[in-house]
């Protein structure tokens, strides 16, 4: 009987290794042929880029300079700032002595709504008082690292008819390398391929046409919301537009994470999932049931191998268990592979190195606890009630929605501060 239980275990243990490979090749081909939509310059639509801050990261003024410069007709920043005591105005009041070269306007979070995070509130308010001219609205988190010509590759696929936002997504891998640094390396490294087919957004490189933007839906959405994601899916939904990815939006990230950084990141991704996404039962299932079957045919092999010795189905075990992990690193190769040479060179961007011999032995080693850490983050986040993001407290409040707590500014100060806005005429 246990032969038979060995067997079926191998069985599906290859079909999980064969479903890796094969889907990782298909999404890789997809980012090689993809074709991007070219549009003339005088055709692009006038565009608004949001960044919502809360706390000063370290990227920020990077992030700034290279939004400040993009190869682009018609587009202005508005940067909305937590609180006037935050570090990230500070931050934001120097850079604007460099004088950039385009329209930038900051204004301060008013009256966040306590079911949403601070992130959509912010979101909301500028959308609430949108100039007229604006055809096109972009989100964009301060860790991203927009290339000269990002902000092109976001908005031109707008001008399809039944386009309504478009989406990028990042690629993790660290100059120097910690245990959590690889952990969410191998995390997200295989999420990025589902993120496609499920048709998930990323925040961090978002953009969305106006009257989307600008629906009931939306709006009222992101007064009731985890996450910008899910008022872009209903707002797409409610006026039959779709959700465009263009591989050449995948932002290299080489900032570096410890193991509880790592861990709450995954959380974060996992638990916004159930709350808004309808793939969620799936991609649950297919976790608990991977963990469950890696666990028990690893126990089970070494269990068997001690009692019995080297028979033909326990071989067989292990060499299943050994394909299905060559599988998963395989996968991790041949996208990077493919990041490398085929996307970051489109943005200028040559810089990110493959994968060395003394990389693969750590991220082998990690790969292990990668699969511990991604269990017991989706095992939380399904039974979650609490999560803490930039030092907000929220409830969650099923069937999707969050509450904060207690709102409090991020490393208040005594001193006020007012907004501000730095007119320069628009780059043309």
């Amino acid at each position: 009987m246990l032969v038979y239980v060995w067997l079926i275990a191998t069985a599906l243990l290859l079909l999980l290794a064969a479903g890796q490979i094969v889907a990782t090749i298909i999404y890789g081909q997809r980012l090689k042929h993809y074709v991007p939509i070219e549009v003339p310059t005088p055709t692009l639509p006038h565009t608004l880029v949001i960044l919502s801050l809360r706390g000063g990261d370290e990227a920020l003024v990077d992030c700034l300079d290279r939004l400040a410069k993009q190869d682009y007709p018609r587009y202005e920043l508005r940067i909305v700032v937590d609180h006037p005591t935050d570090p990230a105005y500070e931050v934001v009041k120097r850079w604007l002595e460099s004088q950039p070269q385009i329209v930038v306007e900051v204004e301060f979070l008013r009256n966040p709504s306590r079911n949403s995070t601070l992130k959509c509130s912010a979101i909301r308010q500028v959308l609430q008082n949108l100039d007229g001219t604006v055809e096109a609205v972009v989100f964009v988190d301060a860790d991203a690292d927009p290339y000269p010509h990002w902000l092109r590759d976001l908005a031109s696929p707008l001008t399809l008819a039944k386009v309504g936002a478009v989406t990028g997504n990042r690629w993790y891998f660290p100059d120097n390398g910690s245990w959590g640094d690889w952990c969410r390396f191998i995390y997200n490294g295989l999420a990025v391929p589902p993120m496609d087919w499920f048709e998930l957004t990323w925040g961090g490189s978002l953009a969305v046409r106006r009257d989307v933007a600008q629906s009931d839906v939306f709006l009222s959405t992101l007064e009731r919301s985890p996450c910008e994601d899910l008022a872009v899916r209903r707002g797409l939904k409610d006026l039959n537009l779709k959700l465009h990815f263009n591989p050449r939006v995948i932002l290299w990230n080489p900032e570096s994470t410890d193991l509880s950084g790592c861990f709450q990141f995954i959380f974060r991704q996992l638990l916004w999932t159930r709350l808004y996404h309808p793939a969620w039962t799936a991609i649950f299932s297919h976790a608990i049931f991977t963990y469950l079957l890696l666990t028990c045919s690893f126990l089970g092999g070494l269990g068997s191998l001690l009692k019995s010795g080297n028979s033909t189905s326990n071989l067989l075990l292990w060499a299943s268990l050994g394909i299905y992990f060559a599988a998963v690193l395989f996968a991790l190769s041949y996208i990077h592979r493919v990041i490398r040479l085929h996307i970051l060179p489109l943005q200028g961007n040559a810089a990110m190195p493959a994968i060395s011999p003394v990389k693969w032995w750590q991220i082998a080693l990690a790969a292990l606890l990668t699969l511990t850490l991604y269990t017991w983050a989706i095992l939380r986040a399904r039974l979650a009630t609490r999560v803490f993001w930039r030092g907000i407290e929220y409830q969650i409040k099923l069937p999707g929605d969050v509450q904060i707590v207690d709102y409090r500014p991020f490393l208040a100060q005594p001193e006020l501060a007012v907004p501000i806005t730095h007119q320069k005429l628009e780059v043309r």
